[in-house]
């Protein structure tokens, strides 16, 4: 978790110097900046954030996204499609959601979790 106040890009470079090998960007594309910036060498950038009107477009260095080697994979979601009706669905009790739900956790000890869930 990102702490208040801090630059994103140096809390990874200060854990991972050289880049990270994956990069998920959930937020408006000018998150994707940042994601260029983590990634190491051959690094993959997948891409799910939306925005409309101006903030849909960027620009960033394509000469050092091309000499890192990087890719950008685009989502294969389609936004908003069925979850009204999973929403509608859970919300009716029509599918009980206690049969989605395996842990509860702490958003704190979600590091952790992560390395322990890897691990199978």
């Amino acid at each position: 978790m990102r702490p208040i106040g801090k630059n994103v890009v140096a809390c990874i470079r200060e854990e991972h110097p050289r880049g990270v090998d994956r990069v998920l960007v959930t937020a408006p594309p000018r998150a994707l900046l940042d994601g260029i910036q983590i990634a190491k060498y051959g690094g993959i950038i997948a891409f799910i954030g939306i925005e409309y009107g101006e903030g849909a477009q960027i620009t960033f260095d394509v000469n050092r996204f091309h000499f890192k080697k990087l890719q950008l994979r685009a989502s294969f979601a389609v936004p908003n499609m069925m979850f009204p009706t999973a929403l509608d669905l859970l919300k009716r009790r029509v599918i009980d959601p206690e049969l989605f739900i395996t842990h509860t956790i702490k958003l704190v000890d979600v590091p952790t979790f992560m390395r322990e869930a890897a691990k199978f």
